[in-house]
């Protein structure tokens, strides 16, 4: 038989389970609202302070696992592949590109895709590796037609453009850029 005491105590037990889970709910909000802000803070001093924004990628990628924030997972990966490829320190690079790739599907964010195979096309072409540069630039190009981001293609018509003039492709470099 059901008491009045045990309706109470019911009613109790269910309101605490839905305090905890609104904690829990505005807590991954919280995180989340910071590793964006951490987040924004490295894309300022990746080219001015790269240390800098590798201990930033660092914090982003710890407070991304505590939480399984995937957007902060693939930002912690490939902030730190874009700094040691610039610095030249390409098979670092590569190992965060690599680190980056799962997180990069089309379920989590489009864009992200495309940002790691431009990345790619890069890395292969500062390795002098031109024919595989031109296959993952051609990629990104073709990708991001399909999902109309401008401002990436652009990019990667831009790359392109320069690894084309690179190899004396000079017809190329302008059918391209006039595309």
């Amino acid at each position: 038989m059901i008491t009045l005491r045990g309706v109470f105590i019911y009613g109790l037990i269910i309101l605490y389970s839905y305090a905890n889970a609104q904690d829990d709910s505005n807590s991954y909000s919280s995180d989340t609202t910071t590793i964006n802000n951490y987040i924004k803070e490295s894309k300022k001093y990746i080219y001015a302070d790269p240390d800098k924004t590798l201990l930033l990628a660092d914090t982003i990628l710890d407070l991304s696992n505590k939480c399984n924030y995937r957007h902060g997972l693939f930002k912690a990966y490939n902030t730190k592949a874009c700094v040691y490829l610039n610095n030249f320190d390409l098979e670092l690079a590569f190992e965060y590109l690599n680190k980056a790739m799962p997180f990069a599907t089309e379920n989590d964010n489009p864009r992200n895709k495309a940002i790691i195979l431009g990345n790619i096309g890069l890395l292969y072409r500062y390795q002098f590796n031109q024919d595989s540069s031109t296959y993952y630039l051609q990629k990104v190009i073709d990708y991001t037609e399909k999902h109309e981001f401008h401002d990436l293609n652009s990019k990667a018509l831009f790359d392109l453009s320069t690894l084309y003039l690179q190899k004396n492709k000079y017809l190329e470099t302008v059918e391209l850029l006039f595309e």
